[in-house]
């Protein structure tokens, strides 16, 4: 007999041949509303965004600088001086939008930034 022989399959047999249960990665779970904070899933009012383009309120993100010197979502080390402080334009009726193209920002927009001035517009204007 072999010793590997089993009338039964292992965990570890079932998540590699049969799609069983898979050890979760570190990540992005979902994407957030352009509007809000990464750190406090909640609406901005005054943003910035880093490098990546992750998205924060000021208010969040510098406490959590001043304490742990490092970026939340990526842990690398950062600076306050990192940070981008993004203009966002507002209609007539308090929403969003793109100052070139007037379209209003919605969930699924694929929008961004210009680093050295901050405005945000839609990605197909700035390409």
């Amino acid at each position: 007999k072999h010793s590997k022989d089993k009338m039964y399959v292992t965990r570890t047999e079932w998540s590699r041949d049969y799609g069983g249960k898979k050890d979760e990665k570190n990540g992005y779970v979902r994407n957030l509303a352009f509007d809000c904070c990464a750190l406090s899933l909640g609406h901005f009012e005054t943003p910035v965004c880093t490098k990546e383009g992750v998205i924060f309120d000021i208010l969040n993100i510098m406490p959590y600088i001043q304490k742990h010197k490092k970026n939340p979502i990526t842990g690398e080390s950062m600076k306050a001086k990192d940070l981008i402080r993004l203009n966002f334009f507002k209609n007539s009726e308090g929403k969003y939008h793109c100052p070139v193209s007037y379209k209003v920002f919605n969930s699924f927009s694929r929008i961004g930034a210009v680093k050295t001035t901050g405005n945000v517009y839609y990605l197909e204007i700035i390409e």
